[in-house]
């Protein structure tokens, strides 16, 4: 088998023109065979939470069966401009076995496969101040450069419905990934550590706001924005 890559399904149990939502590690994935070619994404929306699995396919392109929000299989990325993504992950086959890179943290080994070290953990919850600087309008700064990809640590209690909508310019920034990590201690409770991996592709500073949405509400609960100053080493190193 690959090194960092696990079987998650059967080829026979994904035939081209279907999808299929798999459970590793705790997390959704959803798959999908196209023509033959075997995809594969975070199962749910960032908008709401709707099951990507179920969407409607065209082309490269899966719709969000609850708000037609669209997402490109091959890379995550959005698709009708409003500046939502979802990870995506490498996926082969080998024999009668789907196989992907979906390792207990699938962001650390994507990381160590491409050589990029993590400059800065900002962690945010609703009762702790953050590190670093503040602009005027409340924005908490964060600096790095193209090279290294920064994360943001957010709290949910998803028992409440509660779920955390990045919007950002995907000109701008990536979304490297997108994990969950429950905490709770019985079965009744959901909550936990939502983590956003980001990284810059091109100078200059690019803002994120954070939504925390409720199932039942049209308006947010909260909001968190983070403004990302990325400079390019390369060129500050030769100056």
């Amino acid at each position: 088998m690959l090194e960092g890559f696990q079987s998650v399904a059967l080829v026979d149990e994904l035939p081209p023109g279907q999808s299929k939502v798999v459970m590793v590690n705790n997390r959704e994935i959803a798959l999908f065979n196209i023509e033959g070619t075997y995809f594969a994404i975070h199962n749910r929306c960032p908008h709401e939470g709707g099951p990507l699995c179920e969407g409607r396919v065209k082309g490269f392109v899966v719709a969000c069966p609850w708000h037609d929000l669209a997402f490109d299989v091959r890379n995550g990325q959005g698709t009708d401009g409003g500046g939502y993504c979802v990870g995506s992950y490498d996926v082969q086959v080998e024999g009668a076995e789907i196989l992907s890179d979906l390792g207990e943290n699938h962001s650390m080994m994507r990381r160590r496969r491409s050589g990029l070290p993590l400059q800065m953990t900002m962690s945010t919850t609703t009762s702790h101040d953050h590190d670093g600087a503040t602009h005027s309008d409340g924005a908490k700064v964060i600096e790095t450069t193209l090279e290294h990809p920064i994360q943001i640590h957010l709290w949910e209690d998803r028992t409440r419905g509660e779920l955390w909508v990045p919007t950002y310019d995907p000109t701008g920034l990536e979304l490297l990934a997108d994990d969950y990590l429950r905490i709770a201690g019985n079965n009744a409770v959901d909550n936990g550590q939502r983590t956003f991996e980001f990284k810059a592709v091109r100078p200059g500073t690019h803002r994120v706001l954070f939504e925390k949405r409720m199932g039942w509400k049209f308006t947010a609960e909260d909001r968190r924005v983070f403004d990302v100053t990325a400079s390019d080493s390369s060129s500050r190193s030769s100056a």
